[in-house]
């Protein structure tokens, strides 16, 4: 593939992540610039992931996503994204607390000690 398809072939698939995820992180906006497969691919794996109509509905599927992000003390951002998202989706702020107190069983303390610094500042 030329410079300009492979300019062109990002662009796009920038935009796609960007209207799917309703955000684009700079790092994924520069991986795309110089390797617009791997993110081709990458970019179809977030809506089947989070979507409703599967086994887990997607608020689930959300709640598990910010436990592993807060038992790995992700960036707020991304916390704060799937947070909110969750809570698109039907679940409550309370619920999200006992997301994170049922995964510091597994996860440890801090696991819900990131998790609820990252609810309290949602706001």
């Amino acid at each position: 593939m030329d410079e300009n398809e492979r300019k062109e072939r990002a662009k796009a698939i920038i935009g796609k992540m960007q209207g799917d995820r309703g955000y684009m992180l700079p790092e994924w906006e520069f991986g795309a610039e110089r390797d617009p497969s791997y993110f081709e691919a990458y970019s179809h794996m977030a809506p089947v992931t989070f979507a409703d109509g599967r086994a887990l509905p997607g608020k689930y599927r959300e709640l598990v996503h910010i436990c592993l992000l807060c038992f790995r003390m992700a960036s707020m951002d991304a916390i704060h994204t799937h947070m909110k998202s969750a809570i698109e989706k039907g679940a409550s702020e309370i619920g999200i607390q006992e997301a994170l107190e049922t995964a510091s069983i597994s996860g440890g303390l801090p696991t819900l000690h990131y998790g609820l610094r990252a609810l309290m500042t949602l706001r």
